[in-house]
């Protein structure tokens, strides 16, 4: 217990011990030895003095603050008790505090890490702007897979959170964000994550202080004039039955603000703008908030159904889009380029589609011819031009032509010049090998050689 009168009489030595002894689970630590606080635990002080709670509150916290989450309870009339959860691990050291009779000595502390879990908590930009949403994340570490994890959110406007998100059998993450509605500094809202340890204590975590500034858009920026960033899609048929059911979608994500032109009007204005005689449907809209790496994002979906009668074709209008954005402070836009359209009756689409079917069959059957004709063409280059030195090789070179001949459909001559007739006849040319096969005839008449005949039984 800490007392403007004890602060006074008792020696420095004794005041370090005494500390020492409130801030370590077990008694007993040696004058000079730094007090050690594990990450999740607590330490609680209590202060009185003559005025405690008016001085108390005049008192700056700020050193404390900066290192402490401080929960203040007044348990009675001459009394403040403090809870500091320390943020992060490492050394910690304070200046001596004083708010009239009350004092608050030097703190001196070492926070160690927790060795059942490890938090890592992100760190947002130090400066937003009005309307967004201003998005943070913290990733868990278990050590321990048997602990359970509670979060507790500040009661805050305009904050946020998403289900707890399980990466792994070890490994968490919690997002959440807080919207901005007003300009000026303020310290981030953070939820704090409770453990249950196995031996009944809680654990208790929370974020690193943080400042953020909040800016208003630039006064020449008109307040209807949309902010961005934002990433854009867009669903626009091209080719459609007359009589049947179309849509125009389009999907907006908006990373962090929620200003979007009307885009019910841009989708009716894609067909309009042609003046095509265009039956409207009834719009379908949809709003959701989704998680994602960057943060909330919010997307917008937007679908129109619409219906074409009779042969209709034409363009779409393009899309031009002014916004600003708030990241780069200038004017941007972004332009989706026309794209063209159709629409026909299902009897003209099936009879396109039968012509060109033929048509697909025509040129086909033509790129066949064609590769066969190359084919057979090279086969005959290559038969023609094998070397031929005995009459052997010239046996082996003309078996290879009356194959190729029946292959294209000439049948089998029976002498060369009978090959060649049917060669004039079949392509209406001579044939361009006309010396080379005439060539042949010595060697298939020539008599076989002692090493040429087969072997026979003596």
């Amino acid at each position: 217990m800490v007392t403007a009168n004890l602060s006074r009489t008792i020696s420095a030595v004794l005041l370090a011990t005494l500390l020492s002894m409130a801030w370590l689970p077990s008694p007993g630590l040696a004058i000079g030895i730094t007090p050690t606080l594990m990450h999740g635990e607590s330490i609680q002080l209590t202060l009185r003095s003559d005025n405690t709670h008016a001085e108390f509150d005049r008192m700056d916290l700020t050193p404390l603050r900066a290192h402490f989450h401080i929960d203040v309870r007044y348990p009675a009339v001459d009394r403040v008790r403090l809870t500091l959860t320390p943020y992060q691990p490492g050394l910690i050291e304070t200046p001596a505090l004083r708010s009239g009779t009350l004092q608050l000595p030097a703190q001196r502390l070492e926070v160690v890490a927790n060795p059942a879990m490890a938090l890592d908590w992100s760190v947002a930009p130090e400066q937003g702007w009005l309307g967004d949403w201003w998005s943070q994340q913290v990733d868990i570490t278990l050590v321990d897979e048997a602990l359970s994890l509670n979060v507790h959110m500040p009661h805050m406007p305009g904050l946020e959170t998403a289900p707890m998100a399980r990466l792994s059998n070890q490994q968490a993450r919690l997002q959440w964000a807080q919207r901005l509605d007003e300009p000026g500094s303020f310290q981030r809202s953070a939820p704090s994550i409770r453990v249950a340890t196995r031996q009944g204590g809680v654990w208790a975590f929370y974020a690193p202080p943080q400042v953020l500034k909040v800016q208003a858009r630039p006064s020449y920026i008109p307040p209807s004039l949309p902010s961005g960033p934002v990433v854009w899609q867009w669903q626009r048929p091209k080719l459609m039955i007359s009589g049947r059911v179309y849509e125009l979608r389009t999907e907006w994500a908006a990373l962090a603000s929620d200003h979007l032109p009307p885009l019910g009007n841009l989708l009716q204005q894609q067909l309009r703008a042609n003046l095509v005689d265009v039956e409207w449907l009834f719009q379908r809209r949809e709003q959701t908030v989704e998680w994602q790496a960057e943060g909330r994002t919010l997307i917008h979906q937007w679908v129109q159904p619409f219906r074409l009668e009779g042969i209709q074709w034409g363009y779409y209008a393009p899309v031009d889009w002014l916004y600003f954005d708030r990241h780069s402070q200038q004017l941007q836009q972004k332009t989706l380029e026309p794209q063209w359209f159709i629409a026909l009756p299902l009897w003209l689409w099936l009879t396109l589609m039968a012509l060109v079917l033929a048509a697909g069959l025509v040129v086909f059957s033509l790129l066949v011819w064609l590769v066969w004709g190359i084919y057979n063409r090279a086969s005959l280059w290559r038969i023609v031009h094998r070397p031929v030195t005995t009459p052997a090789e010239a046996s082996a070179t003309w078996l290879s032509l009356l194959d190729w001949s029946q292959r294209v459909n000439m049948g089998r001559p029976a002498s060369q010049q009978a090959w060649l007739d049917a060669y004039q006849q079949r392509y209406n040319r001579v044939c361009p090998y006309q010396a080379q096969i005439l060539a042949l005839r010595p060697w298939l008449f020539a008599p076989q050689t002692d090493s040429q005949r087969p072997n026979q039984l003596k």
